[in-house]
């Protein structure tokens, strides 16, 4: 994928790229409109080298399907993934509001009830995405929360 600069407000398939929401090891993170179902959504798109990579492509796909089938107030929805000009991406639930890093940066202290109430709400995520499919997060951080 090319800068962020020079992909935003341009299409990724049936996608709009609208703005960059976070980049990590795998790949880049965008705010996209979806032109079909006139909603936004996040759309990860892969590091290319990554989908060349089949037993990675494989992995990721069994990964995302299991993670498709999980329903909890505190996991995010996965919609789809796919492969556009040989890249592959995910569709999710895009939620309009700061991660917990952007919280904490902007807010500064975080009470100690608010601390309890958001470790509750990620162990819960946590216990029930591993008792109902073996799955391990592997990269819990404020700003994945």
């Amino acid at each position: 994928m090319e800068s962020a600069s020079n992909t935003l407000g341009r299409a990724f398939g049936n996608y709009l790229l609208e703005r960059e929401l976070g980049q990590g090891g795998m790949g880049t993170v965008y705010l996209a409109k979806d032109n079909g179902l006139n909603r936004h959504v996040a759309l990860k798109i892969l590091r290319a080298d990554l989908g060349e990579d089949p037993s990675f492509a494989t992995k990721f796909l069994e990964e995302v399907e299991v993670t498709a089938s999980l329903a909890h107030p505190n996991i995010i929805r996965v919609f789809t993934l796919g492969e556009q000009d040989g890249r592959l991406y995910l569709v999710m639930e895009h939620l309009d509001q700061p991660s917990l890093e952007d919280a904490m940066q902007t807010k500064g202290k975080i009470s100690e009830k608010e601390v309890l109430e958001i470790g509750i709400g990620i162990a819960s995520a946590l216990q029930f995405a591993h008792e109902e499919t073996g799955l391990i997060h592997r990269d819990i951080k404020p700003g994945n929360i």
